[in-house]
This record gives structure tokens, sequence and C-alpha cells, in this order.
């Protein structure tokens, strides 16, 4: 395809169909149905996936607090995030999260 084509087609594609990636320019923020948002330099999270992991982690600190969880299951469940989350530019958000967070074993 020709440059003006595929930047007419590039435009169209994502103005009525906010869900298409372009295939030829990598340039405008691409919104697709997956949990990152793709720009031209850097791919970010999206809002609610780290909202759900906050949650998440903080379900998880009261579940191993209260000794219904063991610390191996929490890490499973943290390491997974973390590698969904590296496919994206985010070390700094993962660090982050992960120095907030304090997880205490049950009383006896």
């Amino acid at each position: 395809m020709t440059g003006a084509l595929a930047t007419s087609l590039c435009v169209i594609a994502l103005t009525r169909f906010t869900t298409l990636t372009c295939f030829w320019h990598h340039s405008s923020l691409v919104t697709c149905h997956s949990s990152l948002s793709h720009f031209a330099t850097h791919r970010r999270l999206k809002r609610p996936n780290v909202v759900r992991f906050r949650r998440r982690l903080r379900r998880l600190q009261q579940a191993y607090a209260s000794g219904s969880i063991s610390l191996d299951k929490v890490g499973e469940s943290i390491q997974s995030w973390c590698a969904h989350a590296a496919h994206g530019n985010t070390y700094r958000l993962r660090n982050q999260i992960l120095r907030q967070t304090i997880f205490r074993p049950a009383r006896i």
C-alpha cells in the first residue's frame, strides 16, 4: 500500500472502530481488547487492571493474615500479575505497588 492510502485507511479505521489496531503505523493511541494501551513509544496498563490487582492484593493480605492462604500461593499470584504487567512499561508501577504491600502472618 502507498503511504497516503495507508494513512487514510489507518485514520478511518481508528475513527470508526476504536478496537482495530493500525498495522501500518504505530504512532497513535490504539485501544484494543487487551489490558494494555499501545502508544508509539511505550505501552501502559489500563487503569481498571491496576485497580483490580490492588483489590486482589488487599484480599490476599487479609487471607494471609487470617491463615487461609499460604505465602507460596500469595507469591504465585503476585508473580503472575507482575509477569502480565511486564509486557508494558510498568517498572515503577510494579515497584510502587509492591513496596506499599506488607504481608503479616496469622496470629497464633
